[in-house]
């Protein structure tokens, strides 16, 4: 709001460049913004959907058959806006899930997102995906700061910790919605961490051949 109005008052003075600069902030800002609506209206829905239909009713049904593409689309995207491109590391197998791909795309977003958000650059941003079993395995993994075994235990949905030393965009939204939706999928959710050393996501999917 303050620059639309810097550039609402100042617009006869203001250099090209200048304006240029603002604009960028300004659709970083909305962005930023669009996407923390989507995920308070997401959440509310997938909590709503549980409690009226149960887990899994609101997605039974979906098939991805090209994870690969949509997992590696996703990452790829999350690293570009944070300028992370040399960091993400890919390693995924095609074979068709059990998901909606409006969902793995989500989830993808949501935990790349913070792995990028919460580690240096310059390390290594791992994302690995491929069939274990009768599952899809979709692990994402940092080097950065990490959780405690007490913060994993309390992870939830408008918390972010630290926030005193660490502070980011967003209200702790993402970690809880890629885990609601893996459970609402179908699948399993789990977290390895360890403060100072990086965090491991681990999401696990149906195959397709495993429900037929």
């Amino acid at each position: 709001m303050g620059y639309a109005e810097m550039i609402m008052l100042d617009s006869a003075v203001l250099e090209p460049a200048q304006v240029s600069e603002m604009a960028d902030a300004l659709l970083k800002s909305g962005l930023r913004l669009q996407r923390q609506l989507q995920n308070f209206l997401l959440y509310a829905q997938l909590e709503l959907g549980q409690r009226e239909h149960g887990a899994g009713v609101l997605l039974a049904g979906a098939l991805e058959a090209a994870p690969a593409q949509v997992i590696e689309r996703a990452a790829r995207e999350q690293v570009a806006e944070r300028n992370r491109e040399a960091d993400l590391h890919v390693s995924l197998e095609n074979v068709p899930v059990c998901v909606a791909r409006s969902v793995l795309d989500k989830i993808v977003v949501e935990l790349v997102d913070n792995a990028a958000k919460f580690s240096a650059a310059g390390t290594p941003i791992r994302v690995y995906g491929g069939a274990v079993g009768s599952e899809y395995v979709l692990r994402i993994s940092d080097e950065g700061r990490g959780m405690s075994a007490e913060q994993i235990r309390d992870s939830g949905a408008y918390l972010q910790f630290e926030r005193h030393l660490y502070e980011h965009q967003g209200v702790g939204l993402g970690l809880t919605l890629a885990r609601q939706l893996a459970l609402v999928s179908g699948g399993a959710f789990h977290i390895e961490s360890e403060p100072g050393c990086g965090t491991t996501v681990t999401v696990r999917l149906p195959l397709a051949s495993a429900v037929t």
